[in-house]
Protein backbone atom coordinates (compact mmCIF):
# COMPACT_ATOMS: atom_id res chain seq x y z
CA UNK A 1 0.00 0.00 0.00
CA UNK A 2 2.81 2.25 0.75
CA UNK A 3 4.49 2.11 -2.60
CA UNK A 4 1.12 2.32 -4.32
CA UNK A 5 0.31 6.00 -2.30
CA UNK A 6 4.13 7.35 -3.18
CA UNK A 7 3.69 6.55 -6.91
CA UNK A 8 0.22 8.47 -6.59
CA UNK A 9 2.26 11.38 -5.06
CA UNK A 10 3.90 11.62 -8.55
CA UNK A 11 0.65 11.73 -10.60
CA UNK A 12 -0.57 15.85 -10.54
CA UNK A 13 -3.50 15.08 -12.44
CA UNK A 14 -5.05 12.52 -10.43
CA UNK A 15 -8.33 14.82 -9.57
CA UNK A 16 -10.17 10.95 -8.34
CA UNK A 17 -9.23 8.02 -6.45
CA UNK A 18 -11.53 4.88 -5.26
CA UNK A 19 -10.07 3.05 -2.03
CA UNK A 20 -12.10 -0.36 -1.26
CA UNK A 21 -10.65 -1.76 1.72
CA UNK A 22 -10.52 -5.08 2.38
CA UNK A 23 -9.88 -6.90 5.67
CA UNK A 24 -7.52 -4.30 6.99
CA UNK A 25 -7.47 -1.03 9.02
CA UNK A 26 -5.90 2.18 6.86
CA UNK A 27 -3.34 4.04 9.40
CA UNK A 28 -3.20 7.45 9.83
CA UNK A 29 0.13 7.93 8.28
CA UNK A 30 -1.37 5.95 5.05
CA UNK A 31 -4.65 8.83 4.87
CA UNK A 32 -2.19 11.40 5.62
CA UNK A 33 -0.96 10.40 2.38
CA UNK A 34 -4.32 10.64 0.71
CA UNK A 35 -5.06 14.18 1.91
CA UNK A 36 -1.81 15.54 0.08
CA UNK A 37 -3.32 14.03 -3.02
CA UNK A 38 -5.02 16.79 -5.20
CA UNK A 39 -8.10 15.36 -5.27
CA UNK A 40 -11.87 16.34 -5.85
CA UNK A 41 -13.23 12.90 -5.23
CA UNK A 42 -12.02 10.27 -2.70
CA UNK A 43 -13.94 7.24 -1.96
CA UNK A 44 -12.65 5.30 0.80
CA UNK A 45 -15.22 2.47 1.45
CA UNK A 46 -15.00 -1.13 2.86
CA UNK A 47 -15.52 -3.54 0.36
CA UNK A 48 -17.53 -5.96 3.38
CA UNK A 49 -19.77 -2.49 3.43
CA UNK A 50 -19.62 -2.45 -0.95
CA UNK A 51 -20.62 -6.28 -0.99
CA UNK A 52 -23.90 -6.19 1.37
CA UNK A 53 -24.59 -2.88 2.51
CA UNK A 54 -27.56 -3.97 4.59
CA UNK A 55 -25.70 -6.41 7.26
CA UNK A 56 -24.34 -5.09 10.36
CA UNK A 57 -20.44 -4.91 10.77
CA UNK A 58 -20.12 -3.34 13.92
CA UNK A 59 -17.23 -4.85 14.66
CA UNK A 60 -15.07 -4.28 12.17
CA UNK A 61 -13.92 -0.81 10.60
CA UNK A 62 -11.39 0.10 7.64
CA UNK A 63 -10.84 3.83 9.02
CA UNK A 64 -11.07 4.88 12.76
CA UNK A 65 -11.22 8.26 14.27
CA UNK A 66 -7.64 9.41 14.24
CA UNK A 67 -7.40 8.09 10.51
CA UNK A 68 -9.72 10.87 9.79
CA UNK A 69 -8.08 13.61 11.42
CA UNK A 70 -4.87 12.60 9.43
CA UNK A 71 -6.77 12.75 6.33
CA UNK A 72 -8.65 15.95 7.23
CA UNK A 73 -5.34 18.09 8.60
CA UNK A 74 -3.50 16.59 5.43
CA UNK A 75 -5.69 18.57 3.45
CA UNK A 76 -5.77 21.70 5.20
CA UNK A 77 -2.23 22.14 5.66
CA UNK A 78 -2.06 21.15 1.86
CA UNK A 79 -4.46 23.88 0.99
CA UNK A 80 -2.73 26.46 3.47
CA UNK A 81 0.86 25.60 3.10
CA UNK A 82 1.30 25.07 -0.78
CA UNK A 83 -1.36 27.70 -1.54
CA UNK A 84 -3.52 25.05 -3.75
CA UNK A 85 -6.75 26.40 -5.06
CA UNK A 86 -9.10 24.99 -2.01
CA UNK A 87 -11.96 22.76 -4.42
CA UNK A 88 -15.48 21.21 -3.93
CA UNK A 89 -14.59 17.82 -1.97
CA UNK A 90 -16.74 14.89 -2.57
CA UNK A 91 -15.79 12.11 0.03
CA UNK A 92 -17.69 8.87 1.05
CA UNK A 93 -16.47 6.93 4.40
CA UNK A 94 -18.39 3.90 3.37
CA UNK A 95 -18.63 0.72 6.41
CA UNK A 96 -16.64 2.82 8.91
CA UNK A 97 -18.00 1.83 11.78
CA UNK A 98 -15.47 2.99 14.21
CA UNK A 99 -16.21 6.76 13.44
CA UNK A 100 -17.79 8.98 16.05
CA UNK A 101 -18.48 12.24 16.82
CA UNK A 102 -14.56 12.85 16.73
CA UNK A 103 -14.28 12.41 13.42
CA UNK A 104 -17.51 14.16 12.62
CA UNK A 105 -15.69 17.08 14.23
CA UNK A 106 -12.80 16.77 12.40
CA UNK A 107 -14.41 16.85 8.58
CA UNK A 108 -16.40 20.15 10.26
CA UNK A 109 -13.00 21.56 9.42
CA UNK A 110 -13.10 20.76 5.49
CA UNK A 111 -13.22 24.58 3.70
CA UNK A 112 -15.44 22.89 1.19
CA UNK A 113 -17.29 19.67 1.02
CA UNK A 114 -20.32 19.52 -1.71
CA UNK A 115 -20.90 15.35 -0.98
CA UNK A 116 -20.40 12.98 1.82
CA UNK A 117 -21.47 9.51 2.09
CA UNK A 118 -21.20 7.92 5.64
CA UNK A 119 -23.75 4.96 4.94
CA UNK A 120 -22.78 2.06 7.44
CA UNK A 121 -20.90 4.48 9.89
CA UNK A 122 -23.19 2.94 12.62
CA UNK A 123 -21.21 5.31 15.73
CA UNK A 124 -22.23 8.51 13.94
CA UNK A 125 -25.31 10.16 16.29
CA UNK A 126 -28.50 11.59 14.80
CA UNK A 127 -27.12 15.42 15.78
CA UNK A 128 -23.31 14.37 13.96
CA UNK A 129 -25.74 13.66 10.98
CA UNK A 130 -27.12 16.82 10.73
CA UNK A 131 -24.15 19.01 11.36
CA UNK A 132 -22.70 17.36 8.26
CA UNK A 133 -25.48 17.38 6.08
CA UNK A 134 -25.93 21.30 6.82
CA UNK A 135 -21.89 21.02 6.14
CA UNK A 136 -22.41 19.70 2.68
CA UNK A 137 -25.33 22.03 2.23
CA UNK A 138 -23.45 24.90 2.88
CA UNK A 139 -20.38 24.00 0.68
CA UNK A 140 -22.90 23.37 -2.43
CA UNK A 141 -24.31 26.85 -1.58
CA UNK A 142 -20.71 28.50 -1.73
CA UNK A 143 -20.31 26.29 -5.08
CA UNK A 144 -23.38 27.67 -6.54
CA UNK A 145 -23.05 30.71 -5.98
CA UNK A 146 -19.39 31.48 -7.18
CA UNK A 147 -17.91 32.56 -3.65
CA UNK A 148 -14.46 31.01 -3.21
CA UNK A 149 -13.66 29.66 0.21
CA UNK A 150 -10.65 31.10 2.08
CA UNK A 151 -7.89 29.68 4.74
CA UNK A 152 -7.25 32.38 7.25
CA UNK A 153 -5.25 30.48 9.92
CA UNK A 154 -3.08 27.64 9.87
CA UNK A 155 -3.85 27.60 13.96
CA UNK A 156 -7.66 28.34 13.20
CA UNK A 157 -8.50 26.67 9.47
CA UNK A 158 -11.97 26.98 9.31
CA UNK A 159 -11.79 30.54 10.66
CA UNK A 160 -12.03 33.23 7.49
CA UNK A 161 -11.07 36.82 7.73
Amino acid sequence: MDEALAALLNMPNLTALELIVKNFMLSPDELRVCGMLNLVELRVDSFMFKQQPTLGRSSYSHLDNDGVKALVDSMCTRWYAVGAELQPLKLSLCGATALTHDAVSALMRLPILTELDIGGCCRIIAMDKMRLVAKVRAGREMLESGRKPAMGSNRFPMLFF
